[in-house]
């Protein structure tokens, strides 16, 4: 199943001579534990003459390393025969692998439990006692396995405005960045122009800094009705002055 947002995880981890097994699961709205993710991993070398606490906690590790996009987002329960935490953290000097893996877990919530107060540890013992045979190592590998939260970015907000009155022309807009920053600018016309004139070349302006600064999402907001209908190929455009700005603004709209 997919995992619920907002409930705490339970981790069973096991060890055998020869491997390290960790079950994921989770209580859903009816108290029934469902399972979530299964991975195992073969001892090789050195590992194989870790002590059982040492290979509980390599288990953990293991755990943490593959499955760290389902950790950083829940508490972790952790059930196991015994207590790799407190056996971390009763040395004195941590040194060599010990210090790493303390480094490595420092960053995730995991709570160790009492074995005895989880009902659905006998699915536990049965992944244990009878492990896959298989002649081929189990591929545990994924695409973007450190891609831990994906989320929609929040756009870009694009304000222009531009006017004609008798002390002159100008244009202005204001941007403003997903996390809320406010950028304003302020240009004053050299020639004659149209009020619909000046609103184009505040947006035109406006859209050049934006493309240099490789914003791709923009929501844009003006007064002009005018020219935010043409922009949307709501209006056509008959003005043989606008037509100009008009081609330069759906050139721009490719880069969004």
């Amino acid at each position: 199943m997919t995992p619920i947002p907002g409930y705490p995880l339970i981790l069973y981890i096991f060890i055998t001579t020869i491997a390290v097994e960790a079950l994921l699961e989770q209580l859903d709205d009816e108290g029934k534990e469902r399972a979530i993710y299964y991975i195992n991993r073969t001892l090789v070398g050195c590992e194989l003459n870790y002590s059982p606490m040492e290979k509980a906690c390599l288990a953990v590790i293991f755990y943490s390393q593959k499955l760290q996009h389902y950790k950083l987002s829940h508490t972790v329960k952790l059930i196991c025969k015994i207590d790799p935490f407190k056996y971390l953290l009763s040395k004195t000097t941590l040194i060599g692998r010990m210090a790493k893996w303390v480094m490595l877990l420092s960053k995730f919530d995991i709570q160790y439990v009492d074995r005895k107060s989880i009902k659905g540890l006998v699915i536990a013992d049965q992944l244990e006692e009878t492990p896959l045979l298989d002649a081929y190592p189990l591929i545990t590998e994924f695409p973007n396995e450190y891609v831990c939260i994906v989320s929609a970015q929040r756009p870009w907000k694009l304000f222009f405005d531009g006017s004609h009155t008798q002390r002159g022309i100008g244009t202005g807009f204001l941007i403003v960045t997903p996390q809320g920053d406010l950028i304003p600018k302020s240009f004053k016309q050299a020639f004659p122009c149209t009020n619909n004139i000046a609103e184009y070349e505040a947006f035109i302006i406006s859209l050049k800094i934006t493309i240099q600064w490789n914003i791709s999402n923009l929501l844009v907001y003006g007064d002009s009705q005018p020219i935010i209908r043409q922009t949307n190929d709501e209006y056509q455009t008959k003005d043989d002055k606008l037509l100009p700005y008009k081609r330069m603004v759906d050139d721009f709209k490719s880069n969004f």
